[in-house]
C-alpha cells in the first residue's frame, strides 16, 4: 500500500512521538508531563502562522501554548474513568478504515511495519481517538446549542463558503494509479504531479497540461467536466472542492484509483431557497466553529485548575 495513503490514513490516529528519553531543555511542565523544546521545534515545522507573524519567539510560544492545550486534553481524557473503548469499538474502527481505503489487515501490517510501528501500538492510538471523541461527546458537545434561526443567520453571512457545497463547474486533471506497482513509481507519479501543478502556476494553461497529461473523462476538452453534482465526486475530491472558490488549483489530491489534480472554473451562487438543501453542511460548519470556540473556553477554565510550569 502507497505511503501518502498512510499519512493521509494515520495523520488524525497518531500522537506526536514521545523524546522523553532525548537530553533536551524543558520547555514546560504540565501536571506530571513534560515538554521539550524539542519537541516544540519539530511541531513548529507543522504549523502554519499568519503572515504578519514573523518572530520566531512568538511562533515558539504559540507553538507551545498549543502542545501544552494538546497534553492537557489528553490528560483530561485519559483520567475520565467513565469513559470507556471497548475491544468491539476497536474492532469496528479498524474494519471501517480498512473497507474506506480498500485495504487488508495484511496491508496495514506491513505499512505499519515500514514507519517502525506495530499493529499493537497502532491500536493503541486508535482506541485513544476513539476515547477523545466519547469524551468530546460526552463533556463538550452538551455545551454547544444551536438553533434553526442560528444557521439561517450563519447562512446569509457566508454563502461565500458554501458556493461549492454542492456544485461546482469543475476541470480535473487524472493520473492512474492503475498501472503503479511500487512505492518508487508511485512517488515518481506524485513528483509528476507537482510539476505539472508548478506548470500550471507559472502560466501554463489548466485545458493544455489536461489535454497532455491528463488520462480522465474530457482530458481532450482541457478536463472541463461542466457543472458538478459535488456529492458524486469521490469523496477526498468533494472535501477538497467545498474549500475551494473560482479559479483556485487543488493540490494532488489521492483517490482509491488516481491522484487528481482539480480547478475550481466557477460556482453557482446562492439564494435562500438553497438553505434547507445546504442545512447538513451549515450546521456542520458551525457546528465545528463553535466547537473550536468552546473547547478554547473549557480548556482555559482547566489550565487555572491545572499544574502548568512554562520555562
Amino acid at each position: 500500500m502507497l505511503t501518502l495513503i498512510f499519512i493521509f490514513i494515520f495523520g488524525c490516529f497518531l500522537t506526536p512521538c514521545s523524546y522523553a528519553n532525548t537530553y533536551n531543555k524543558v520547555a514546560a511542565i504540565i501536571n506530571s508531563d513534560i515538554i521539550t523544546a524539542y519537541d516544540v521545534n519539530e511541531h513548529l515545522k507543522k504549523m502554519t502562522f499568519d503572515a504578519h507573524i514573523l518572530d520566531k519567539k512568538t511562533k515558539f510560544r504559540m507553538t507551545l501554548n498549543e502542545l501544552i492545550d494538546e497534553k492537557l486534553f489528553k490528560q483530561l481524557v485519559i483520567d475520565h474513568d467513565d469513559i470507556t473503548v471497548t475491544d468491539d469499538d476497536l474492532t469496528k474502527a479498524v474494519e471501517n478504515i480498512l473497507q474506506q481505503y480498500q485495504m487488508n489487515r495484511t496491508q496495514l501490517r506491513k505499512e505499519l511495519k515500514t514507519k517502525g510501528l506495530t499493529f499493537e501500538k497502532y491500536k493503541d492510538d486508535l482506541r485513544y481517538t476513539i476515547r477523545k471523541t466519547k469524551f468530546i461527546e460526552k463533556e463538550i458537545s452538551p455545551k454547544i446549542k444551536i438553533t434553526d434561526q442560528d444557521l439561517r443567520d450563519y447562512f446569509q453571512h457566508n454563502q461565500k463558503q458554501f458556493r461549492s457545497a454542492y456544485k461546482a463547474h469543475i476541470a480535473q486533471i487524472v493520473l492512474p494509479l492503475t498501472m503503479i506497482k511500487s512505492q518508487t513509481e508511485f512517488e515518481s507519479l506524485h513528483k509528476k504531479t507537482l510539476q505539472i501543478i508548478k506548470r500550471i502556476k507559472k502560466g501554463s494553461s489548466f485545458s493544455s497540461q489536461a489535454q497532455k497529461y491528463s488520462k480522465g473523462p474530457y482530458a481532450d476538452k482541457g478536463g472541463d467536466m461542466g457543472m458538478m453534482d459535488v456529492s458524486v465526486l469521490p469523496i477526498p475530491v468533494s472535501k477538497a472542492i467545498r474549500t475551494m472558490t473560482i479559479g483556485d488549483i487543488s493540490q494532488p489530491i489521492l483517490t482509491n484509483h488516481a491522484i487528481v489534480i482539480v480547478k475550481i472554473i466557477s460556482l453557482p451562487e446562492l439564494s435562500a431557497s438553497n438553505f434547507t438543501k445546504l442545512k447538513n453542511t451549515i450546521f456542520d460548519a458551525l457546528y465545528n466553529e463553535r466547537m473550536k470556540s468552546t473547547l478554547k473556553t473549557y480548556l482555559n477554565k482547566k489550565r487555572h485548575q491545572a499544574f502548568i510550569d512554562i520555562r
